[in-house]
């Protein structure tokens, strides 16, 4: 018999005298082995980070940030690691650059085997006079088409100063399926100059719709060095004029798509001023400028309803309107 008044501790609870809260005996189990480690109810704080532990972390940041942008990556090391940063910065800077353009590369290696069209086997249905234009083994002869397909084969194969290809010609005859349908990855620009947009190992760039006379209120560097491949460029990095100047290395020739209704600016007038007329000869020498006629196409417009001829051309379920009468039945009618 127990005598009354005795102090006992309950089966399965002890009190530590030294330990931090309530610590409890484990239920007697039978053992079973588990992945995952106890959950220690000490209150023992984690290790703190070793300086090898902190910069190892930090590099892995600015390696994996330098892959989308080197300017993140070097601002993330300046905030994190200043001495680093101000002692070492550009051999940082050309370690970064390093991973970002091999980021690149292989993405463009990747895009170059999924191009859509290639030219001339994707463009069946092109016009006779576009596809003698750019057909680049046909002999050169002395008449209009022939203006684009010396471009082809005389400019677009030039390390520098080639002259740029600038086509003026309605919506849907196929421009711009065109442009993407040429060998290498390409520098593509529509709307607004987007620096993190510039890629230099590409092999050409196209600028698609952007009004002739609004390059440089659109931020786009001077036509002059951007459009004629003139090699080191300064551009901004940002829209403000007091903002700091990067430099690009403009070794692409260059192609223009316009809309001969709302782009083409004086390129598809007569010049009105002396200014004007010094420009149309400048582009005149340094361009190569076709203007598509109305019965001119790369391909026929499809009809907007047209039927769908494979998997890769539609998004959804083939019977996703089926399986969403079943699921609202299922639901409504229990």
């Amino acid at each position: 018999m127990i005598a009354r008044g005795l102090n006992f501790t309950e089966f399965g609870t002890f009190k530590s005298t030294t330990a931090r809260g309530l610590k409890r005996w484990s239920t007697p189990t039978t053992h079973v082995s588990s992945p995952t480690l106890p959950v220690t109810t000490t209150g023992r704080r984690p290790a703190k980070e070793t300086k090898d532990q902190k910069r190892d972390r930090i590099a892995k940041e600015c390696l994996e940030l330098a892959r989308t942008s080197v300017e993140n990556a070097m601002d993330h090391l300046q905030e994190q690691m200043p001495y680093e940063f101000s002692a070492h910065s550009t051999w940082h800077l050309s370690t970064f650059n390093y991973v970002h353009l091999r980021v690149k590369q292989m993405a463009d290696e990747l895009a170059n085997h999924r191009k859509e069209y290639i030219w001339p086997s994707s463009f069946p249905d092109c016009t006779s006079a576009l596809h003698v234009l750019f057909f680049l083994h046909t002999i050169y002869r002395k008449s209009k088409g022939d203006t684009v397909n010396k471009w082809l084969k005389y400019e677009f194969i030039r390390r520098k100063r080639a002259r740029c290809l600038i086509l003026i010609g309605p919506t849907g005859s196929g421009k711009t399926s065109f442009a993407f349908s040429l060998p290498g990855p390409v520098n593509y620009f529509k709307g607004r100059w987007r620096l993190n947009g510039w890629n230099e190992n590409a092999r050409y760039s196209v600028f698609d719709d952007i009004p002739w006379d609004e390059y440089e209120k659109r931020n786009f560097p001077d036509k002059k060095n951007l459009l004629t491949q003139n090699g080191l460029t300064n551009v901004r990095v940002a829209t403000d004029k007091y903002s700091r100047t990067v430099e690009i290395n403009i070794t692409q020739p260059a192609i223009v798509l316009l809309n001969p209704d709302r782009d083409a600016g004086v390129l598809g007038r007569e010049p009105r001023n002396d200014e004007e007329k010094k420009e149309m000869t400048y582009w005149n020498e340094r361009a190569l400028i076709y203007r598509m006629g109305p019965d001119e196409y790369f391909y026929k417009e499809e009809r907007r309803y047209s039927q769908i001829h494979t998997p890769e051309d539609r998004i959804g379920d083939p019977n996703e309107f089926e399986q969403m009468v079943q699921q609202y039945q299922q639901k409504h009618h229990k």
